[in-house]
């Protein structure tokens, strides 16, 4: 995915979106998209001021960057941030959206996001629209796309509608009519949270618009066209492009091997369903030392600063527990780090790093993703504002509901296998349950390692992707497909042969 926030291009903020195929060939565009669309009470555009982009990691594992900014008439106030995952399935992007109303305004068009921007929409011909709430799939409407290239409205299709139930929701584009043409991919978003006050009324789900063959999260119609000072929205969105079903899906997958794309092959026949499963696929965190910032992607931090990762009483810094199943590579970020070190010991149970339980293993497992050096499998950034360190991995969470995940030493089981009770499930009896599905033999797993760690520094950097960028101010989407960087680790790991493989 790349971006173009400044619009000098097109003004759409989204410039191009390309599936991954995984044979390092650019695959076709369907891309286009915007952040703010905002049309003042006459009808006139208006534009944006006072942009500023900031790149605040480059990846790897997980980018991260943010966009901030106000309308041009200062009603309208917006903080966005972006960040790519590494992955070996299919491109996922993951959003944080804050508009807030500087003052009282009125409008003839509003929407805080678009997929498939007005000004710049590529390959975005799709025969059906999905949407649904995972609390109440009995509900899931499935509607035939009757119009392209054009720029209204249909009621029937869904305008400025108002999403019912708790979160998540989610919504598919599928599959690309085009059957000329291959390298298409179809789009899906998941809304995982999300809170909105418009005219001092709170909204707990979004409305969305379906602008023929684009995506938008609007105001809810009965808002009307007014908003006050001090009204707000709020959400988190997920932003998926899986390879069209087909040759496209297959070649795909034939080229990596995926373990996701090989569940997905084998359960679903079309994306709907499959940007569903995402959506089901809820994640809950449960800190038993440190401190839970983020339940997806993952984000658990240490309590307290330490001078190295062992020298507390229990050799880890932090230990949670993972409620639930996920797709793809999931992040994990272990911050609030005073070190970027993470020290090699001859002895396996000495060495630090992530340690892995799934629910029927009887000990810990030391991560071991690397290919060429003991350590390119994993992201380290300094965060200059705190002056500590983070460290990021990515695991794959695809068949144990139950999973133990500790940094730092070898985890002491005498302290360690009296937790807390857990939590149940987020998804009520009512739902379908997620049951885990064996890994099929057939195919190996793969390593998703190919992309090690850069050299961390405190000057932002442009994101390494397998895709060119003539843009820069674009972030796009990072590839495990890079050759290695030398690590900034000073004492260098040897590689442990334990990798934590499901069981089939």
């Amino acid at each position: 995915m790349c971006f173009d926030i400044l619009g000098i291009h097109t003004r759409a903020q989204i410039t191009d979106v390309r599936v991954e195929l995984f044979d390092g060939v650019w695959a076709n565009n369907v891309g286009g998209g915007e952040f703010l669309i905002y049309y003042d009470v006459n009808g006139s555009y208006v534009y944006q001021k006072a942009v500023d982009v900031s790149i605040l990691t480059p990846g790897p594992c997980l980018s991260n960057a943010s966009f901030n900014g106000k309308s041009e008439e200062d009603s309208i106030q917006f903080n966005i941030k972006t960040s790519g995952t590494r992955t070996d399935d299919f491109l996922r992007v993951f959003f944080e959206f804050r508009y807030d109303i500087l003052k009282d305004m009125e409008f003839s068009r509003l929407a805080f996001f678009q997929s498939g921007a007005d000004s710049y929409a590529k390959n975005d011909e799709y025969g059906t629209f999905s949407y649904g709430n995972i609390y109440n799939t009995s509900n899931d409407i499935h509607m035939d796309s009757t119009c392209h290239d054009t720029y209204d409205y249909k009621e029937s299709m869904g305008y400025r509608k108002l999403m019912h139930g708790k979160k998540a929701w989610w919504f598919a584009m599928s599959p690309s009519i085009d059957i000329t043409t291959s390298g298409l991919g179809d789009r899906g978003y998941v809304i995982r949270d999300f809170k909105s006050k418009f005219n001092n009324i709170e909204y707990d789900s979004p409305a969305f618009s379906i602008l023929c063959d684009k995506f938008e999260i609007s105001v809810p119609m009965e808002v009307g066209s007014t908003l006050m000072k001090g009204d707000y929205i709020e959400f988190k969105l997920e932003f998926l492009v899986l390879p069209r079903i087909g040759d496209d899906f297959d070649y795909a997958l034939n080229v990596q091997n995926s373990n996701t794309l090989s569940l997905l092959s084998k359960n679903y026949q079309n994306t709907s369903l499959m940007i569903k499963e995402q959506a089901m696929r809820n994640l809950n965190i449960t800190a038993i030392k440190g401190h839970v910032e983020s339940h997806y992607p993952v984000r658990v931090c240490a309590n307290t600063l330490t001078n190295n990762h062992n020298n507390n009483d229990d050799d880890i810094e932090v230990l949670f527990h993972v409620d639930g199943y996920g797709l793809g590579f999931i992040p994990i970020v272990i911050c609030g780090l005073s070190t970027h070190h993470v020290h090699y010991n001859e002895n396996e149970n000495d060495r630090e790093g992530l340690w892995i339980k799934e629910k029927n293993d009887k000990k810990y497992k030391l991560l071991n993703q690397s290919v060429y050096e003991n350590n390119d499998f994993y992201q380290t950034n300094y965060i200059e504002s705190t002056q500590t360190y983070e460290i990021i991995f990515n695991i794959e969470l695809l068949y144990s509901n139950s999973t133990y995940i500790a940094f730092g030493k070898y985890p002491n089981i005498s302290k360690t296998t009296s937790h807390p009770t857990l939590l149940p499930s987020l998804l009520p009896s009512s739902s379908p349950t997620m049951v885990p599905i064996p890994a099929p033999t057939s195919v190996p797993i793969p390593s998703p390692t190919s992309v090690p760690l850069p050299a961390p520094t405190m000057v932002p950097v442009p994101v390494p992707t397998a895709i060119p960028i003539s843009s820069p101010t674009m972030v796009p989407i990072p590839s495990p497909t890079s050759m290695p960087i030398p690590s900034p680790t000073s004492v260098p790991l040897p590689a442990p042969t334990m990798v934590p493989v499901p069981v089939p």
